[in-house]
């Protein structure tokens, strides 16, 4: 009699997790069917001993906006992905349910086939500028615009590299 419960008991928990799976759904992320890449605040100092404060997910929160250098430092919480990458755009980040769809906006890119920067921080020279939506590994990346707002992210994909299994929030700064 026990064994029969004990089997009935499974086979209704098993059939409903089937049936009621359901995909988790993030509004605030740049990939809303992902896992979530957190931001922490962090500063950061530049050549001239200037400190700057990034205030991360809490900015996001807060509709804030964050004032940096024009070469960023950019950091976020490590992500299990062998494929990460983290863009500054220039104007808002657009996305459906196979990549990002205003790749021709990303005035700078970092990833992690790179050989500088981490799964976590890279600086703005770890990565590359973009020209007509491919990446320019020609030369350094061109500092960004003083007095310009960009926008940025991070996202990683699964061991495949097709789908996006992580991202963060869009968040923003103003380069002074």
């Amino acid at each position: 009699m026990k064994i029969a419960t004990v089997v009935f008991v499974v086979a209704v928990v098993t059939w409903s997790c089937g049936k009621n799976q359901v995909e988790i759904v993030n509004k605030e992320l740049i990939f809303d069917g992902s896992q979530e890449i957190k931001v922490f605040p962090y500063r950061y100092t530049t050549d001239s001993i200037l400190f700057y404060t990034v205030s991360g997910d809490s900015g996001f929160s807060l509709n804030g906006i964050d004032t940096v250098s024009s070469m960023p430092v950019l950091e976020w919480d490590t992500v299990r992905s062998e494929i990460v990458i983290a863009a500054i755009f220039s104007d808002p980040i657009q996305t459906n349910q196979t990549g990002i769809t205003n790749d021709d906006d990303i005035v700078w890119i970092w990833h992690s086939g790179l050989e500088s920067g981490e799964n976590k921080r890279c600086e703005y020279i770890d990565g590359y500028g973009m020209i007509d939506s491919d990446i320019d590994n020609l030369v350094p990346p061109i500092p960004l615009q003083n007095g310009h707002i960009y926008f940025w992210g991070v996202w990683a994909y699964d061991a495949a590299g097709i789908r996006v299994i992580y991202s963060s929030r869009m968040l923003r700064f103003f380069v002074e």
